[in-house]
């Protein structure tokens, strides 16, 4: 019942398939088990935080967040007077300039011209 070929490269071929399916089927259950080990991670996290949430008094989260609000409106009242101040400086500093010129270009004519003193 020989046929004339030879099934060993049919075997080998078998074999690689055969091989490549384990390590993607390997590949997949790591990916699986680690995306588990996340979930769990996330979960302990989440309990832990709602725990931490729950042993504070109602009272106490609202203040705390009215403190936050209060905090955050005064960081930005700050960054806009920062930001006031340094244009003012920044328009003096240019209008300082601008006058300095003018009374340089203004002697310089002068001198030119020689009027004055």
């Amino acid at each position: 019942m020989t046929t004339g070929t030879d099934p060993i490269p049919y075997i080998m071929d078998l074999k690689e398939q055969v091989g490549a399916l384990q390590q993607s089927f390997s590949d997949a259950e790591r990916e699986r088990t680690e995306g588990k080990t996340t979930q769990r991670e996330i979960k302990s996290t989440l309990q832990t935080l709602n725990d931490r949430m729950s042993q504070i008094p109602d009272l106490d989260h609202r203040d705390h967040h009215e403190f936050i609000k209060i905090f955050l409106n005064e960081r930005r009242q700050s960054q806009q007077l920062k930001a006031a101040v340094i244009q003012k400086i920044a328009t003096g500093g240019a209008w300082a300039l601008i006058s300095g010129l003018v009374t340089l270009l203004w002697f310089g004519i002068k001198h030119k011209l020689g009027l004055g003193g």
